[in-house]
């Protein structure tokens, strides 16, 4: 910090970002030099004393050598220096910011050398002096490793200095002392377009680099929103790109920072909330008012049993990440002509065999539908509806709306079709895209759901069960005579104000694993991680390397990092924070705040076994802050989810079969046999030689499945059940 300025131009990499490039640069630039050296050495010096060609491009050998040598220097004097001082004091990194203006001013003539070298390395010469058999080579080699070099160097500094970063636009920082200060720079409505821009183009790039299977881009016509558009109407996929724009602005505001800064924050951050977590018992902070649940309580049941439902509508490539034997089965039967549907059918009526599809609607728009599935589960005499979490660009753009709408908007006359009463109004505030979406979902279901009087469970994951829980505050408006709750997974944070979460307590059940993300993600959270970040940023007694450094300590030393009594420091922290806040939107001043509804079940895994998970009932407020851990994005993981619910269940003894040989006698306790030869102690071998001899082969299970001979049983039940007879 700040970003670095070279002729007049503002790039997106700072001065303490360019030890690791200054280091590689060096090693290839001396490379370079000293297989010329090698060459000059061992060829030019056995030249022809009469050949003056060869003695030309010796002397140009020799140039090149040379202007390799001093660049290499020069590039270790920048990485060298570029490590000086702290964050905030850049007049401690001068000479490398000089020493970078020297070299790019330098690097056409490097580029013109490396040219010539090729040029009379493969075309120029003389035909009397020409070199022959290893010498031509090694002359080609050298010629040829020394243009790459300077043409790496080239690319490699556009992509890392942005060369069409903008004009510098940069304002008077704010000082505390005599060496700390925050650069500021000046944020217009260019900027912001010009992000919304950038946005459109990483979602086109990824809608054709994956074919279609994730969606596709919305059309470009993010230029109509500005920033005077009331963000209630930002429901279009455009309208989203430009919130994600404005919001990202705001966020940073007049800061001048660079990417490396913001992770470098972070790492400070983590830093904190990992003071004194050597003594934890668990691998994430527990509440202090959190309380433990036994294996056998029967919200973990109903956590577990909803989950195959909730994951089931993902569709086959879920269903292949989650278990990939049962993603091949299911693949089997959607390409079997005599099923009906496509592959995603195949997979939701094969993950979901023990109920039965009633209706299955299979499109996504941004802020306007999510895939979503109508069951009966004859076993529970239950109705199940679930909804589909992100799996598209179309899902993403819904996820970022970050706009909170009043759940009596949908009261209004323009709702003609509204499915219920229009009085009382509804209290309360919730996210716009999952509210939309939950609405226009209610018309798709409810037909299915008013030819029977069962119960009505709604599930989902993610965006999913956002909008699952929405939708049971929706059915419990419009059909109030009826039964109806939610089990949610990693529901998102930002979904409803705090009454209408106390509110839903009643009938909704929420899971978070460990440190997810999702579950605390919230405008208000973002800005206190940005505040938290500048006030770590504004403490740290290191330099930025060593900040991001201690990412790869398990349990980094605050104290060694941050200095919490600099009083200097403490006070720009302050006012750099207060002026972030006071130059940002005046709706994002003091944001709504938006929280997880339902009664929260949080699944820590223990700090020396990972395998042992234990559920807590949590309260709500300890999701209010964002949690930076290596796990933030892997802990939403379907799979991951599915599989500490399932620990959590297990006995303690019986988490996880260790060895084959248990696996094997396991699945012997589970064939039928009488008392006599149960209570018969079974040998190793014998129980290895009734296993082969009982157990069906992979191919044997296939086609049974395909063509529906016998129920299966995956290993994945086989190992549960064995838990449970142990």
């Amino acid at each position: 910090m700040p970003a670095l300025v070279l002729f007049k131009r503002r790039y997106r990499i700072a001065s303490d970002d360019l030890h690791l490039p200054a280091l590689w640069l060096a090693g290839l630039r001396l490379f370079g030099a000293v297989v010329v050296l090698v060459y000059l050495i061992q060829v030019e010096a056995r030249s022809h004393p009469e050949c003056k060609v060869r003695h030309g491009f010796a002397a140009l050998l020799g140039c090149v050598a040379f202007v390799g040598a001093i660049g290499a220097v020069g590039a270790f004097i920048i990485a060298v220096d570029s490590t000086r001082g702290l964050v905030l004091q850049r007049d401690a990194r001068r000479t490398a910011r000089k020493l970078l203006e020297i070299g790019l001013a330098c690097f056409p003539v490097e580029l013109l050398l490396g040219g010539l070298c090729v040029w009379a390395a493969w075309w120029g010469g003389s035909e009397t002096c020409r070199r022959e058999g290893g010498d031509l080579v090694l002359l080609r080699v050298a010629a040829t490793l020394t243009a790459v070099a300077y043409g790496a160097t080239g690319i490699f500094a556009i992509m890392i200095l942005d060369a069409h970063g903008g004009k510098a636009k940069l304002r008077e920082p704010l000082r505390r002392g005599e060496t700390l200060e925050v650069p500021l720079r000046d944020v217009s409505l260019e900027d912001r377009a010009r992000l919304a821009s950038l946005c459109h183009c990483a979602c086109r790039v990824i809608a054709g680099c994956a074919c279609g299977l994730l969606g596709k881009a919305p059309a470009d016509d993010h230029a109509t929103h500005t920033d005077r558009t009331p963000r209630g109407k930002r429901l279009k996929a455009s309208a989203a790109l430009w919130e994600v724009a404005e919001l990202w602005s705001d966020w940073c505001g007049a800061l001048d920072a660079v990417p490396s800064d913001l992770v470098a924050g972070m790492a400070l951050v983590r830093a904190r909330q990992k003071q004194g977590a050597q003594k934890w018992p668990y691998r994430s902070q527990v509440h202090a008012k959190a309380v433990k649940l036994d294996p056998s309580d029967e919200r973990l049941e109903t956590l577990q049993y909803f989950a195959t439902y909730a994951f089931a509508v993902y569709g086959i490539e879920m269903s292949c990440a989650r278990n990939p034997c049962r993603g091949l089965v299911a693949c089997g039967r959607g390409l079997n002509p005599c099923s009906k549907g496509n592959l995603d059918d195949a997979a939701l009526d094969y993950d979901s065999r023990d109920a039965k599809v009633l209706f299955f609607d299979n499109e996504a728009a941004p802020n306007s539908r999510v895939p979503v599935a109508v069951m009966h589960d004859a076993a529970r005499g239950v109705i199940i509806i679930t909804c589909r979490g992100t799996m598209s660009l179309e899902d993403c753009l819904s996820d970022v709306t970050c706009a909170d709408i009043a759940l009596s908007s949908f009261q209004e006359p323009r709702f003609e079709e509204c499915p219920f009463e229009r009085e009382p109004r509804l209290e309360g505030r919730a996210h716009a895209g999952m509210a939309s979406i939950a609405f226009n979902t209610l018309p798709l279901v409810l037909p299915h759901l008013d030819k029977t009087s069962e119960p009505i469970v709604c599930v989902g994951h993610s965006l999913g069960g956002g909008v699952a829980q929405l939708l049971a505050f929706f059915l419990t408006k419009a059909r109030p005579q009826r039964d109806v709750s939610c089990v949610a997974y990693e529901s998102p944070g930002t979904l409803v104000d705090p009454a209408t979460a106390r509110a839903m307590d009643a009938f909704c059940l929420s899971s978070v694993l460990a440190d997810d993300l999702v579950p605390r993600i919230g405008v208000p959270q973002l800005f206190g991680l940005r505040d938290a970040c500048v006030d770590g940023l504004c403490k740290c007694k290191v330099p930025k390397w060593r900040a991001l450094a201690s990412l790869a300590a398990r349990y980094p030393v605050c104290d060694k990092l941050l200095d919490e009594n600099n009083e200097e420091a403490s006070a720009l922290s302050e006012a750099c924070c207060q002026l972030l806040k006071d130059e940002a939107r005046e709706d994002l001043r003091t944001p709504q705040i938006l929280c997880v509804p339902g009664r929260i079940v949080h699944f820590v895994r223990e700090q020396k076994e990972r395998h042992n998970v234990s559920a807590f009932l949590t309260e709500r407020d300890h999701f209010d802050s964002l949690v930076v851990s290596a796990t933030l994005m892997t802990d939403h993981f379907p799979w991951k989810v599915e599989r500490a619910i399932a620990d959590a269940r297990a006995p303690p003894a019986s988490r996880r079969l260790r060895t084959a040989a248990t696996a094997v006698v396991a699945a012997q306790r589970l064939s039928p046999r009488d008392d006599a030869t149960a209570a018969k102690p079974t040998t190793e071998p014998e129980a290895e030689a009734e296993a082969a001899v009982e157990r069906p082969g992979f191919t044997r299970k296939l086609s049974s499945f395909l063509f529906g001979e016998q129920e299966p049983v995956a290993d994945s039940e086989i190992a549960v059940r064995a838990s449970d007879n142990i």
